[in-house]
Parts: structure tokens; sequence; C-alpha cells
């Protein structure tokens, strides 16, 4: 009667496998290890990296982690060699398809 009852009042009624699947489909997937996604980088390239992919600019990648631009470069150049990339926007998407960049999008601004 209760089901009846909330089907008719536009609820929707599972039964006990069903609501686990529906559970598991919207839990978010488990973080992987960022060392394991990239694991020819050193920590400070994929933290380089994970900035990239977030949108940020050299300069505020520096500015970011208290670095010089020009060891901001340096790590960038080591990055695209890393992963046989032509250029940053190569890296990003690279980097974006196994999940970086995510964390820190949000406080980017552009440019």
């Amino acid at each position: 009667m209760r089901a009846i009852t909330a089907v008719s009042e536009g609820e929707a009624i599972f039964g006990p496998s069903i609501a686990r699947r529906v559970a598991e489909f919207f839990q978010p997937a488990p973080a992987r290890a960022v060392e394991s996604v990239f694991p020819q980088l050193t920590a400070r390239e994929r933290e380089i990296l994970d900035l990239l992919a977030a949108g940020r600019s050299n300069a505020q990648i520096a500015g970011a982690l208290f670095l010089s631009p020009k060891t901001v470069r340096n790590n960038v150049s080591n990055v695209f060699a890393k992963l046989h990339v032509a250029d940053r926007a190569e890296a990003i998407v690279r980097a974006r398809d196994a999940g970086l960049g995510q964390a820190a999008a949000g406080s980017a601004s552009p440019g």
C-alpha cells in the first residue's frame, strides 16, 4: 500500500539491489594517487602540471609555489619532454584526462 501511495505522489520505489546500483553510480570515482598518474615526473613537476591543468600561467605558478619564473619555465619544459608533448595545450589535455587540474581550477584566474 505504501508503495502505491508513494508512486502516486511522484516518488520512486526501488528494491535494494537497484538502490545500491543507483547509489554506486552517483558516488565519486576513487581518487587516484597523483604519483601513479605520471610516475616519470618528479613531485614538483606533477605539482606544476596540476597547476597548468588548472589554467594557471607560468607567472601564477611561480607566485603560488614561491619559485622564480625561470625555474617554472625549466620545470614546464621538463614536463613536456617527459610526457612527449609538443606544447602547453597538449600537456593540459593529458593532465586533465588523468584527473589533474581539479582542485586548483576554482581559484585560477585566466591569464
